[in-house]
Formats: C-alpha cells, sequence, structure tokens
C-alpha cells in the first residue's frame, strides 16, 4: 500500500475525531459562579441546599456534576464585581448568579454581554436590566409593576396631590419611572418630594424636620419609597405627630416585606396600605416542596380560612397563599425573599444548561479571559444557554417562573395590605390584588376602619319606587323606599355616608373579559363600600361580593300593554255558548214536529176528534200551531184570551192528549230553566267589561310568536334565563329572546316600558316594580304569577366587618314591622286608573253546553214519556170521553156566546 495513502487516512481520522470531540463533548462537570453582596449563611445554606439537590436528582443534569462557586465582595465596589466576574470566567464558569445592589449589578451585565455568559440576577434592589437581548435577565418582576400598582391605587382614590418620601438615589429613580407613568397615562397630579436623610454623622434617621414640612403642606396623601427600615422608622416618626390619624393616608411601597416585619408597625397608631409582592406556594414539584420544608416551615400557615383550606394537611395542599399568620415563629424561619429567589436562580440555570446540553451542541466555557486580549474570546455556546433561559417555564420557591420571551420574570402578583395598628397591636388583612393582566382588583377601598367613625362611599340606581331622584334648589335628593330604610341604618349603627349613581346604570353582571359591571362592578372593584337598590341576590353575584340578608322578597312578573276592549252590538248573545244556543233552537223544531206527531197518534187529540166527526169540539193543531205553541210556550208569552173559540185553555192552541201535555210540561220546564240561566248571565256580562288578552301567563308567552318580550340587558334576570336555556319552557324562551330581530333587550327598566307601550312587546321585570308602575301607567298592565322567586339584598365587598352588623338591623327593621311600614308607603299607594280591576274579574266564561246539558236530558225524558202515553191512551181509549168533553164545550160556548162582541146598542 502506498504510504501517502496511509498518512492521508490517519491525518483524516485525527480531524475527524477532533471535530467530533469539539461538537459533543462528554462534559462531567458543569460550573456555575455566584456573587453575594453581604453574603450571609442563609444564603451559603440554600446555595448548598440547591446544589445537592440537583446533583442527587436525575431530573436536571443527569449523569454530570454541577459545582457552585460562591464570591462574596463588599457594598457599593464595582470594581470590585469586575474583577470577581472575571475571576470566575478564568475558572471555566457556564453561567453566572448574582445577588447585588444596582451597581454592581450593572457591571456584571455588562462583562457578561462581553464574554457571551449567561447571567440570572437577584437584584436587592430595583435595579434595571442594560440590554433587553443581552446575557442577563432578572428573575425578580419587572420594578415597573410596583410602580404601577401605586400609579393605580392612586388613580381609584382620584388623588390629585400627595407627598412623596424617598430616601436614597435608588428610590429616586423609582418616583421618576412613578411619574413618567403617570404622565405616560395623561394623569396630572401636584407632587411634594421629599428626601427622608440620615445624620451624616450619627447615622440616625431623624425626619421630624422633613415631617413637619409635610404637615404644614395641607396635604394629606403620602407616598413612600424608602427601604423597610426606614419605612418603620418614618412611620414611627410620622404618628408621634398625629400624621397617621383620621384623614392622612400612607401607601408604603415596598416588594419584600414579610408578614413578622409587619408587626413592628405596632409602634405606631393609625391605618396604612402596604403593596407587596404576593408569595404563591406551589406544591406540584417535590424538589421545591422539600426546600419549603427545610428552610421555611412556619412560613406556611397551617389555617387558610381566606382560600377554604382550613384544617386540611399541608402535604395535600397543591396551591396556596402566603398570608398573615397568627403565630410568631422563630426570626430565622421567616421567609427571606432573596434566598428564596437564589435557589430558583440556581435551578432554572441548571435547566437552561441541561436543554443546551440535550440540544447536542455544548462545549465548556475554556479559555475565556478577561484581560488576555491575545486569548481571550467570547464563549461561543453561550447564546445556546441564553436561547434556553428565555425559553424557561418552571415552578420555584416564589411561584412560577417565566421570562416569556423578556428579560424580567414577569409572572408576578402584587398584593394590598391594610395594617391598623392601636393600643400596641397590628391588625393586617388583604384588600385587594395586582398582576399585569388583570391589573388593580380590590375588594375593600384602602383606609376604612370601623364603622364608628366611617364615611361610607355607597352606590346605587334610580328605579322607583325603591331609589327615585329629584331636582330642587339645593340640588338633587333622593327618596324612596330604599333610602329611608338606608337612613334608619345609618342612625342605627352610627355612620355617614355620601350617595352617587352607578355610572353605566346597570345592577351588575360579568363582563367576558371576567371583570364586573353596574352596581357590583363598584363594590367589587373598591369603588363603593355599599350597593342599595332593589338589587337580587344571586349565586353568580355571591362569588365576588356579599350581600346581608333579604329586605323584602322578590318574583319576575310580565308586563303588557291593555288590549283594547271589544264591541259587540251581539253581545246579548253571549252569555250562552253558541253550541247551547243551536240545541236550543234544535230543540224547539224538534218538540214542535214530536207534539204535531202526538196530535196524529194519540186518540184524544184534536186530530182524531175532527176525525170521529166532533169538529165543532177541536182546533186544527197542525204542523204550524204545533210549532207555534212550542215557540210561544219558549218565549213564555200566550196568546190573547178567546172565548168563543173551542179552546179556551189560554193559548191560541193547546194539546188535549194527556201524551201532548205530558210533552208540554217537560218543554216548558226546559224554557224556565234556560230562561232564567239566560238570564242570570245577561246581568254579568252586561256589567263586566271583557278585553281580548290572549295572555295569561308564562306559558302563554312563550308559546306564541306575535308579542316578542326581554328584560335588562347584563341582568340578573338575562343570567336565569341563560343559566336555564336547556329546561322546559325557559328553553324556549331563551332561543326565542337570543335570535330576536331586533334584539329583545333593553337598557334600563325605563326604555322597557317605553316599549311595551309603542311596540307589540311584554318586558319581564321585577313584580314589586311593575306592580307599582301600573297604578300610574294605566295603559299597562301585569299577567300571570310572579316567578323566580328570590330576594333584594344590599352588596358589601367579601370579608366585609360591617356586613353582619347591617344583616342584623335590617332583621330587626323585619321584626319591628317597619320594612313593612316602609313597604306599604312606596308601593301600595291608590290607583288613578278608573278600570283597575283585579284580573280575576275582568273576563266571565259564557255557559258551555256542558253546563245546561242535564235540562236537555229531561227534555228528551219527556218526550219518551209523552210516547209512552201514547200507547197506554190506545190501550184505554173509550169514544165517550169525547162526547162528554164535547157536551162540556158545547155548554160553554152558548154561555159565552152572547159575551162575544160585537153587539148593537141604542141610544136614548
Amino acid at each position: 500500500m502506498d504510504l501517502s495513502y496511509i498518512v492521508c487516512i490517519v491525518l483524516l481520522q485525527e480531524f475527524l475525531s477532533e471535530f467530533v470531540g469539539s461538537i459533543q463533548p462528554q462534559a462531567t462537570v458543569v460550573r456555575v459562579g455566584i456573587i453575594l453582596e453581604d453574603r450571609s449563611e442563609r444564603e451559603e445554606e440554600i446555595i448548598k441546599f440547591a446544589t445537592e439537590q440537583i446533583n442527587g436528582k436525575d431530573d436536571i443534569l443527569p449523569n454530570v456534576k454541577l459545582e457552585t462557586i460562591v464570591r462574596g465582595i463588599p457594598n457599593n465596589q464595582p470594581f470590585t464585581a469586575v474583577q470577581t466576574v472575571c475571576s470566575l470566567a478564568g475558572s471555566n464558569v457556564s453561567a453566572l448568579v448574582s445577588s447585588t445592589g444596582c451597581e454592581a449589578n450593572k457591571v456584571i451585565q455588562s462583562v457578561c454581554d462581553d464574554l457571551n455568559i449567561p447571567h440570572v440576577t437577584v437584584p436587592r434592589e430595583t435595579c434595571k436590566i442594560e440590554r433587553r437581548d443581552g446575557f442577563s435577565l432578572s428573575i425578580r418582576p419587572n420594578y415597573i409593576h410596583l410602580d404601577s400598582v401605586v400609579l393605580d391605587i392612586i388613580n381609584r382614590l382620584n388623588w390629585r396631590e400627595l407627598i412623596i418620601f424617598y430616601d436614597n438615589e435608588t428610590a429616586y429613580k423609582d418616583v421618576q419611572g412613578l411619574l413618567n407613568s403617570a404622565t405616560a397615562k395623561g394623569l396630572i397630579f401636584e407632587v411634594v418630594l421629599l428626601k427622608a436623610r440620615r445624620d451624616k454623622i450619627s447615622q440616625d434617621f431623624n425626619v421630624k424636620r422633613t415631617l413637619e414640612i409635610a404637615k404644614e403642606s395641607k396635604i394629606r396623601n403620602y407616598v413612600v419609597y424608602c427601604d423597610k427600615v426606614n419605612s418603620f422608622l418614618l412611620l414611627q416618626q410620622a404618628s408621634v405627630l398625629g400624621m397617621t390619624q383620621r384623614d392622612h393616608h400612607w401607601i408604603i411601597s415596598t416588594q419584600d416585606i414579610s408578614d413578622e416585619e409587619l408587626k413592628k408597625f405596632n409602634k405606631t397608631t393609625g391605618i396604612i396600605a402596604i403593596v407587596r409582592q404576593q408569595v404563591l406556594v406551589n406544591f406540584s414539584s417535590d424538589s421545591v416542596r422539600e426546600a419549603w420544608m427545610k428552610f421555611y416551615p412556619h412560613s406556611i400557615p397551617q389555617n387558610y380560612t381566606y382560600l377554604g383550606l382550613e384544617g386540611k394537611n399541608v402535604d395535600n395542599i397543591t396551591s396556596v397563599t402566603v398570608l398573615s399568620m397568627n403565630d410568631q415563629p422563630a426570626e430565622d424561619n421567616q421567609l427571606n425573599i432573596e434566598s428564596a429567589y437564589i435557589y430558583d436562580a440556581i435551578r432554572v440555570t441548571a435547566t437552561a444548561i441541561n436543554a443546551s446540553m440535550s440540544s447536542g451542541t455544548w462545549s465548556d466555557p475554556a479559555g475565556v479571559a478577561c484581560f488576555n486580549s491575545e486569548i481571550s474570546k467570547p464563549w461561543p455556546f453561550g447564546h445556546n444557554v441564553k436561547t434556553s433561559l428565555y425559553k424557561i417555564d418552571l415552578q420555584g420557591m416564589m411561584g412560577r417562573i417565566n421570562f416569556n420571551g423578556t428579560c424580567y420574570n414577569d409572572q408576578v402578583t402584587m398584593e394590598i395590605l391594610s395594617l391598623e395598628s392601636r393600643f400596641d397591636s397590628t391588625l393586617t388583612w388583604r384588600i385587594g390584588s395586582w398582576d399585569p393582566i388583570q391589573k388593580l382588583t380590590l375588594v375593600q377601598m384602602p383606609f376604612r376602619r370601623g364603622l364608628g367613625i366611617r364615611n361610607f362611599t355607597i352606590v346605587t340606581i334610580v328605579e322607583a319606587p325603591f331609589v327615585m331622584r329629584e331636582e330642587t334648589v339645593k340640588g338633587i335628593k333622593y327618596s324612596g323606599y330604599c333610602i329611608d330604610m338606608l337612613i334608619d341604618i345609618a342612625s342605627a349603627l352610627g355612620f355617614n355616608y355620601t350617595l352617587y349613581e352607578v355610572p353605566d346604570g346597570k345592577y351588575g353582571g360579568e363582563n367576558p373579559d371576567g371583570t364586573w359591571n353596574g352596581l357590583v362592578g363598584q363594590v367589587y372593584h373598591g369603588f363603593a363600600d355599599l350597593a342599595v337598590a332593589g338589587m337580587i341576590i344571586n349565586s353568580d353575584r355571591e362569588k365576588v361580593v356579599d350581600f346581608t340578608k333579604p329586605y323584602m322578597n322578590y318574583g319576575v312578573g310580565i308586563l303588557i300593554r291593555k288590549p283594547s276592549k271589544r264591541k259587540n252590538m251581539f253581545a246579548f248573545l253571549e252569555p250562552l255558548n253558541i253550541w247551547v244556543w243551536s240545541c236550543i233552537l234544535a230543540a224547539f223544531f224538534i218538540v214542535g214536529v214530536l207534539l204535531y206527531v202526538l196530535d196524529r197518534l194519540s186518540p184524544y187529540s184534536n186530530h182524531n176528534l175532527k176525525r170521529e166527526g166532533f169538529s165543532h169540539c177541536a182546533d186544527d193543531f197542525d204542523l204550524k200551531n204545533s210549532l207555534w205553541f212550542a215557540f210561544a210556550s219558549f218565549m213564555q208569552q200566550a196568546a190573547p184570551w178567546r172565548i168563543a173559540g173551542p179552546s179556551q185553555e189560554g193559548g191560541d192552541t193547546t194539546p188535549i192528549s194527556f201524551s201532548g201535555r205530558i210533552l208540554s210540561a217537560f218543554w216548558w220546564f226546559f224554557a224556565l230553566i234556560v230562561i232564567a240561566t239566560y238570564t242570570a248571565n245577561l246581568a254579568a256580562f252586561l256589567t263586566v267589561t271583557r278585553m281580548e288578552n290572549p295572555i295569561n301567563s308564562l306559558e302563554d308567552l312563550a308559546y306564541q310568536s306575535k308579542v316578542a318580550y326581554g328584560t335588562i340587558e347584563d341582568s340578573s334576570l338575562q343570567r336565569f334565563f341563560e343559566k336555564r336555556s336547556h329546561v322546559g319552557v325557559y328553553e324556549k324562551m331563551w332561543n326565542t329572546m337570543n335570535h330576536a330581530d331586533p334584539p329583545p333587550w333593553v337598557k334600563t327598566d325605563k326604555e322597557g316600558y317605553q316599549r311595551v307601550k309603542e311596540q307589540n312587546y311584554a318586558f319581564l321585570w321585577d313584580a314589586p316594580i311593575l306592580e307599582y308602575l301600573k297604578q300610574t301607567e294605566c295603559e299597562l298592565m301585569t299577567v300571570g304569577k310572579p316567578f323566580n322567586l328570590k330576594g333584594y339584598g344590599i352588596a358589601t365587598p367579601q370579608g366585609a366587618d360591617y356586613r353582619d352588623q347591617i344583616s342584623l338591623h335590617i332583621l330587626r327593621m323585619q321584626e319591628e314591622g317597619k320594612l313593612e311600614e316602609l313597604r306599604k308607603k312606596w308601593f301600595e299607594r291608590e290607583s288613578i286608573c278608573t278600570d283597575d280591576e283585579p284580573s280575576s274579574t275582568r273576563d266571565t266564561s259564557d255557559i258551555g253546553l256542558e253546563t245546561v246539558a242535564g235540562v236537555f236530558y229531561i227534555l228528551i225524558m219527556g218526550a219518551a214519556m209523552s210516547f209512552l202515553t201514547v200507547i197506554v191512551e190506545h190501550m184505554w181509549h173509550r169514544p165517550s170521553v169525547y162526547k162528554k168533553k164535547c157536551k162540556s164545550i158545547k155548554t160553554k160556548s152558548k154561555v159565552n156566546f152572547h159575551l162575544v162582541p160585537p153587539y148593537k146598542t141604542t141610544r136614548v
């Protein structure tokens, strides 16, 4: 074999081995440098624990050992920080974790950007990341979030003048950020900046003179941008000057104040608001659970009444919120935010390195140096680790960590605490929260104290007779049921109040974005302490606000326009049903024909008397006379008395046979009953106004298409139909309303009333209000029974201590009969409508066939008896009877003959 060929093969193998080795090295140790200012034992202990935990498990960096190199530097020594970074770079670190002040942090960022070393910082101050796409990321939230929550609170409180205290240059930059954010949002404040300084010689924090300047300015709104210790001292000295009482309002802006540190405010008196980061503990990760239980077991309270987790084992809790603690654990067991963030930073860095190694492109950062430009060069694979850092999404001790493509961990929630100190005791409670998505949410406005010294802000809505507004020369005057009730409650509980109307004119519903509008939104978002109006209690509203005991029952009524009165010139026919009239007419003809037939069948009838030669003793009882006899009998009329004729019984022609007279008797009884029934019902029909009203119930409204129907948009009644959109009649109603064109929803109750007057429309709303309305709006009426029975209540923020007191007084008013008196005063008034009668008397039903069927049955029975009598007459026929009867008739005719006119008279 050729020697040159062998040499080429050997050189190619060496080249390939070196190339593959440079691409896929088998790293066994990964070094991470950690730089700390004022390093503490707790920080070093948690760094050691995090390192051992990663090395002891296979979830991060399997088969690779993590080595952490810790270096401490003095405060405010930027040059020392640069030397430390370069020293660690020479030790081949793959990443840096730092916890320093802003001066050191800034130079560390610069060096890491030059050397391509990924850097996760845990700033001890509100430090800024200089390059948004650089190699440095802050595991703490962006400092501008603190400015945003403070600014939102100031805007919510409607402050337009305030005093801001700051203690150093970093705090001054934070104040500048706050003012710049206000300018960007178009908010204009009158701001006084006061620096709280320490004495240059004694280093005592004596700000008495500064506070006196603030007190003389007459401004009572203060924002504090100082560190924790200086904030405590500032509030203590302000308390001595009486600047924490009554109308003095303080907002303390700090991210990392612990529950134990809050107790240091017990040397002050009054109430303040504190803004701090809310720590979310998540035990979904076994490693995080282990870290919490080792270092901060007492920072997890055992009783979680706020979250409804009371009595549960800590091991079973998946997500809890660290709130104020009832116990007093040892100082060294208190949560230290910097230490917890250092633990998270180490895990984040190790996870990013693990992701970079898994991608198959990794090389140790050998040869990276700061001072030898000939051999120094940036680490080429640092970009891979940086990319992995930006994609991090995991759970840490301080909650979820996700840089979301930015250089800050924006998974943050700020909580607003209300702190009241008096008599050497400190009470704290959570009144709201803030996050980058939902922004500010307050369940109680800051600086609210007990009822005895409180001035409530109360929101209402005008809707008679609950609340009515009147323009007077002295301004707007409110009256109504709720106003009288509120006056009684305020007098009994001893508080003052300011009343205002809800801006959007709604009672309250949830918006698509999760916020609330109307009265409920005003209370939920902290604009008002109470909502006093005719507002319904339901489960949706109870999720965000609390309600007092109901002060009145509620039901939904149906309001429609009164139908036009029916005018009928043949109203006299209405007492009897058309079928009854038809049957009476048929009975008339049938009875007339039956009388004619009986006269032909009976041997004692008029017809047979003539046939046997007694024509002078019998009338001609043909079909015409038979029908006339039936008609005259039914009308209870007799023909003129005929003395000269053969028949002298009182009618034109009457049956003389027993069978004919039996049928006649039953016919007369039939006529008596029918005429009496008709006469009685006719009086009712002539005295009662009848209306054509096709809707008399909810079902009638649902199963018709001529009348549209709806209610107020975003009201609890709309939610009622929406929730029952798959239940019975409500399903049909919801589908009809939801697809109606034009939409059936109205903005206000007044719009609903007007739409009923002008259109073919039914308005669904509170039954008590509709009953009150129809007493003056005579063209309107209510139909059907109320449905969806609930109650009216007063809305308060969740957890408000005064709710129970108001509920107790409402119950007392019910027991004393005051609420019933108010109801009669405002709801029961004399109607101005002349035809306002109970709906039950407006419609008198005509008499149907089934009502008078019995008298027809009797008539049929009489007809049957008359035919049986005909048979008996044939069996007992005696011609002598005709002779006696005829002789009697002749005798009477002779006696009466001379009395029949005409006769002549002569005048003498």
